[in-house]
């Protein structure tokens, strides 16, 4: 359909047709402009435009046009691609990846540069409900009483299942080296073995489910039903399926413990170079690790059989503590690999009187400053009983908390952002905890 008011442009070039006065002419009628007696600025009007400037504003107004049209297009397609259906059925929305280069900071630190601290904030309110369900009292400033409120509700039957669901699935993880999307291992530490399924746990969640570590789940480890095996909805690998991540490594570190020699017999099944196996450190004052700094580090740094592609601190997705390692949490954090904090994604520690936390200036407050710079955010490590339950203690510390009690604590890199999606879903925990009415 032809425009009118075009055709009465061009018609201006036809010499048989008088000239037009520039009014605009719509549907054979001219169409006439009041611009008041006194609106003395508005008498240069459309009727004083040359040819030229009239095709020339055309142009400005048709880009224009144009531009907000595909900016309107970009806004309204590109916050989500949306996926048809995920393998349970439900439509699922993935963050668009423009999105997430938008809110990236330009300055790339370099290897060496320690990652900036987490943002975390805890408010007025929320520290007023955390002090709700974890109150101070005298329970607390008692040596081995059980009744204080953080031990109560992290001292039962632990399975941090957040972490443990999400390295497991391999849509929500991909290991890869921190320089380059170059597949890595997934990689765990182990520091003193609590006699329980968690290395055959962190082998087959680090597999990506491969069914070779699920088959001794129950005639080994019967003993221990905290860490039930987890399920996922993604289409489970059969075998003789091409695995669909490297092998997994989980490091062992241990000493004093008559029980390791079950370890070996996996040793014989999932080969070293899955489950590497240290079990005579000499952690006795002046022996060969106790007092010097990184010497842990150093020695898994050298136990790794794959070395990730990278330059060392290699990256350590889990470390978990909770096992035998009683006192020695502190000091394993603060001296023995320190190094590798910057590289760490995921971590479960203890906290007790014992031993090296007996010692006065060993305190709660002091470490969990300690993670925060190396950019870990931590929370109380809630048990079966409180549903596992979080509450964050970095910026929410509480004085009490300063009194040692036997509790647990999971902290996650608030800095990397392979684990960006486990630290939401951390923090969201957290959130949802303490807004609970069964928690008091």
């Amino acid at each position: 359909m032809h425009n009118p008011t075009n055709m009465a442009i061009v018609s201006r070039f036809n010499k048989s047709t008088p000239k037009n006065d520039g009014l605009p002419v719509i549907r054979g009628r001219k169409v006439t402009v009041d611009h008041g007696r006194n609106n003395n600025n508005s008498r240069r009007g459309s009727s004083s435009l040359t040819i030229e400037e009239r095709l020339e504003m055309m142009k400005r107004i048709f880009v224009i046009g144009v531009a907000v049209s595909i900016l309107f297009y970009i806004t309204q397609t590109d916050n989500n691609v949306v996926v048809p259906e995920s393998s349970d059925g439900n439509v699922v929305t993935i963050p668009s990846p423009a999105l997430e280069a938008a809110s990236v900071s330009a300055v790339v630190p370099s290897a060496s540069t320690p990652p900036a601290p987490p943002a975390t904030t805890c408010t007025a309110a929320q520290r007023a409900l955390v002090l709700k369900q974890l109150p101070n009292s005298a329970a607390c400033s008692k040596r081995y009483h059980s009744g204080c409120s953080f031990r109560v509700y992290t001292t039962g039957c632990q399975n941090p299942i957040l972490a443990r669901t999400f390295f497991a699935n391999t849509n929500d993880f991909k290991p890869v080296s921190s320089s380059s999307s170059i597949p890595i291992p997934f990689t765990a530490v182990i520091v003193r073995w609590g006699n329980n399924n968690i290395p055959l746990d962190l082998l087959r969640i680090g597999s990506g489910f491969d069914p070779k570590y699920g088959k001794d789940w129950d005639s080994i480890y019967s003993k221990n039903t905290c860490l039930k095996p987890i399920t996922t909805t993604i289409a489970a690998t059969k075998e003789g399926d091409p695995p669909t991540r490297l092998p997994p490594q989980v490091v062992v570190l241990d000493w004093d413990n008559p029980t390791s020699s079950v370890l070996h017999e996996f040793n014989k099944k999932y080969h070293d170079q899955e489950l590497i196996i240290e079990d005579t450190i000499n952690m006795n004052r002046g022996g060969e690790y106790a007092g010097k700094k990184d010497s842990l580090a150093t020695l898994i740094q050298s136990k790794l059989v794959v070395s990730q592609q990278q330059q060392p601190p290699s990256i350590i997705h889990y470390l978990d503590l909770v096992g035998r390692s009683g006192g020695y949490d502190y000091i394993i954090l603060m001296e023995l690999l320190p190094e590798l904090l910057q590289s760490l994604r995921f971590l479960h520690f203890g906290y007790n009187e014992k031993d090296n936390w007996s010692s006065p200036s060993y305190t709660l407050e002091k470490l969990i400053a300690h993670l925060k710079t190396n950019g870990l955010i931590c929370y109380w490590s809630g048990d079966e009983q409180s549903k596992y339950g979080l509450w964050r203690i970095t910026d929410c510390f509480l004085d009490h908390y300063n009194y040692k009690n036997w509790s647990r604590i999971q902290c996650v890199s608030g800095t990397h952002s392979d684990v960006k999606e486990l630290a939401t879903r951390m923090e969201t925990q957290f959130l949802t905890t303490i807004q609970r009415y069964d928690i008091y």
